[in-house]
């Protein structure tokens, strides 16, 4: 098409992913002003190496978030169920206490019928 209509034609396509973009600059834009292809096509490709570097580094970021937020999730539970562990300890020894004290009192009882 540029060699068809001599038109000025830059055409710089990027696929998703790592890797150089394709470019193509018309064989008129080349001759006429070859510094600002150049420019152009540098610019461009800047450009979508910023929005790869992007890419990575918000899902580097979102990982991490995702692994702190479920680490710190991991950590509350552990101490949710210590403290549960040592409320249910609590608990258990308050009713052993109980317990030694019902045998005492049935201990007395029976001492005094003997």
């Amino acid at each position: 098409m540029s060699h068809e209509t001599e038109c000025w034609l830059v055409l710089c396509p990027q696929f998703p992913g790592s890797g150089a973009p394709f470019h193509y600059t018309s064989p008129r834009f080349r001759r006429e002003a070859l510094d600002d292809a150049s420019e152009m096509v540098s610019t461009f490709q800047t450009t979508t190496y910023a929005l790869n570097s992007a890419k990575r580094k918000d899902a580097k970021e979102i990982t991490e978030n995702y692994l702190l937020k479920h680490t710190r999730t991991g950590e509350k539970e552990a101490e949710i169920k210590v403290d549960e562990g040592w409320q249910r300890e609590k608990d258990l020894l308050v009713e052993l206490e109980a317990q030694k004290a019902a045998v005492k009192v049935y201990r007395a009882q029976l001492a005094l019928r003997l």
